[in-house]
C-alpha cells in the first residue's frame, strides 16, 4: 500500500506533537509538513501535495470556519479531515457543507482518526460515530453528507436571513413579494437540513456569503 502524505495543522505545539505520536503509529502514514497556524495551511498546500490535511481546530466562530473555507479552497485533490472537540450539530453541517471529508472528536480513540483518513483518500466522508444519534442519523441518509447546490436566489435568500433581515425586508431588498421569501426560507431549511437561524448564520459563514 502506498503512504498516504499528511499535513498537519494546528495553532498548538503540543497538539501537533501529540498527533504526530499518534499517526507515527501507523505504518502507512507518512507526516510531511506541520503548519504552526492554521490561517498558513493553504500556501503549504500547493507546495507539499499532501493526500490529507488534518486540521486541528478547538474553539468555533467565524475565524476558524474561514479558515477551514480557505483551506478547502485551497485543497486541490487534499482531503480535509478535521480534529475538534466541538460536537455542536451545526457547526457540524456548516463544517461537512464546506466539503470537509472527515470529522472526529478528540475523545475518540485514535482509530476513529485513521478510519476517517483512510476513508478519506478513497473519496469517501467520516462523521464519528460519537456525535448524537441524531446528528448521526441525519447524515447517514443517502447524499446527506453532500453539499446541496444552491441556486443565485437561495443563496441571496440565506444571505439576507443570515444578516438577520425579515421576510418583508428582503422582499423588498429582492424585489420579491413576501410569500415568495417565505417560500425560499422553509425551502432552504429542509433542503440543507437545518433547523434554526444559528445554524443558517454558521453554513452562511462556511459558504463565504457574509464576506462581502
Amino acid at each position: 500500500m502506498n503512504s498516504i502524505r499528511l499535513l498537519i495543522a494546528s495553532d498548538y505545539e503540543m497538539t501537533r506533537d501529540a498527533l504526530r505520536a499518534l499517526l507515527a503509529r501507523t505504518q502507512h502514514f507518512e507526516i510531511i509538513g506541520e503548519a504552526q497556524r492554521i490561517a498558513e495551511t493553504p500556501g503549504m498546500v500547493g507546495d507539499l501535495h499532501p493526500d490529507i490535511i488534518l486540521v486541528e481546530v478547538s474553539s468555533p466562530g467565524s475565524n476558524a470556519l474561514r479558515s477551514i473555507a480557505d483551506i478547502v479552497n485551497n485543497a486541490n485533490s487534499s482531503r480535509v479531515v478535521l480534529v475538534t472537540n466541538i460536537d455542536d450539530p451545526s457547526y457540524v453541517r456548516a463544517t461537512l457543507a464546506l466539503g470537509v471529508f472527515g470529522y472526529v472528536l478528540k475523545q475518540s480513540p485514535t482509530e476513529q482518526l485513521v478510519i476517517a483518513i483512510t476513508k478519506a483518500t478513497e473519496n469517501h466522508r467520516f462523521l464519528d460515530p460519537l456525535l448524537s444519534d441524531g446528528i448521526a442519523e441525519l447524515f447517514g441518509r443517502k447524499g446527506a453528507l453532500q453539499a446541496p447546490h444552491l441556486s443565485h436566489r437561495e443563496q441571496e435568500v440565506l444571505k439576507g436571513i443570515a444578516r438577520g433581515l425579515s421576510s418583508r425586508q428582503l422582499a423588498l431588498a429582492l424585489s420579491l413579494s413576501t410569500k415568495t421569501v417565505e417560500t425560499y426560507r422553509s425551502r432552504l431549511y429542509q433542503k440543507l437540513h437545518l433547523h434554526s437561524r444559528s445554524e443558517l448564520v454558521n453554513y452562511a459563514i462556511a459558504l463565504g456569503l457574509l464576506t462581502t
